[in-house]
This record gives structure tokens, C-alpha cells and sequence, in this order.
């Protein structure tokens, strides 16, 4: 970890930023700090690239629910036993093992939201103890990952309102 943040480091303060087709470009020589963090088989990288596409494509299907809001028609399911994938979503509400696999999903993504909040809150502390004015800004994005987080909760609840259109993201 201490050699990637070096050399990530190494490139904002030289640029300013940190842009990912610096580091890949920075990262291309067998000599290069983070050289062995990329794929450069082209075929290898190429199936993965497509592998990201197809999960985006699988994401974008979307249908009108009875309510006439969108829902998304596929969730993913990381299953112990079959695989992860992509599930219908009413399979994933309907079958006991997918819906025990997804409030398990939930309950990590929840897990990714409080730590995403609490980060938050100690630069909002940072900021505010320093003066800077982005303090309220980070308080209202803390808020806004808090809200999130009892919302994605609600969805691995179990009984009337839980688990209502689970899209946990991936």
C-alpha cells in the first residue's frame, strides 16, 4: 500500500491530480513502481473489459413496477453455492437462499455506507477545526450517505417493506 500511495502521490504533486490514463501511462514500464498492478496482456485485459461491459448491460435493464416507477429487472447475488450473478429480482424476493444471500449483500453494502459516513464526519471535523468553509458541504454529504444507509437497510429487512427492490449495486 505504501508503494502505491507514493507513487500516486508522486503523480499529483507533479500534475496536480491524479488521473487514471496518467497512472497507467506512468505504470507501462517493467521498471515502473506499479507495473505489476495491471494487466497488460491485451487479450486477458480485453475479457475483462467485456466482462465489466456485460455487467453494465445486465445492470440497464430496467421495467416499470406496479406503481409505474422504474425497478431494475436483474439484481446481483454473490451465491456460495451457484456462482455470483445476476437474478431476476422477483427470484432473488421469492427463493429463501438468494434472499438470504441478498440481505447478506445489504448488510455489507450498509457496512460500506457507515464507513463511507464516517470518513465524512471526521473531515467535516477536519475542515471545521480548520476553518475551511467545505465543512457544510461534507456535513451534508455525511447526511445524505446516512439516509442512504437506513434506506439500503430497509431493503434486507425482513417482513412487510423489507427487501422491497433490492439493487444493491455491483
Amino acid at each position: 500500500m505504501d508503494e502505491l500511495l507514493r507513487e500516486l502521490e508522486r503523480i499529483r504533486d507533479r500534475d496536480g491530480w491524479v488521473a487514471p490514463s496518467v497512472v497507467v501511462e506512468e505504470s507501462r514500464p517493467d521498471a515502473a513502481p506499479l507495473h505489476g498492478r495491471f494487466q497488460w496482456d491485451d487479450a486477458l485485459a480485453g475479457e475483462q473489459y467485456r466482462l465489466i461491459q456485460a455487467r453494465n448491460l445486465i445492470k440497464s435493464v430496467v421495467v416499470t413496477g406496479p406503481d409505474g416507477e422504474p425497478r431494475s429487472f436483474y439484481v446481483h447475488v454473490a451465491s456460495v453455492v451457484g456462482g455470483e450473478g445476476y437474478y431476476q429480482t422477483v427470484e432473488v424476493l421469492l427463493e429463501p437462499s438468494h434472499l438470504a444471500e441478498f440481505r447478506a449483500a445489504v448488510a455489507q453494502v450498509r457496512q460500506r455506507f457507515g464507513q463511507a459516513s464516517a470518513a465524512l464526519r471526521a473531515l467535516e471535523r477536519a475542515a471545521a477545526g480548520a476553518g475551511v468553509q467545505s465543512a457544510r458541504p461534507i456535513a451534508v454529504a455525511a447526511r445524505a450517505i446516512e439516509d442512504a444507509r437506513e434506506a439500503v437497510g430497509a431493503l434486507g429487512a425482513p417482513g412487510p417493506g423489507g427487501a422491497g427492490a433490492p439493487d444493491p449495486g455491483d
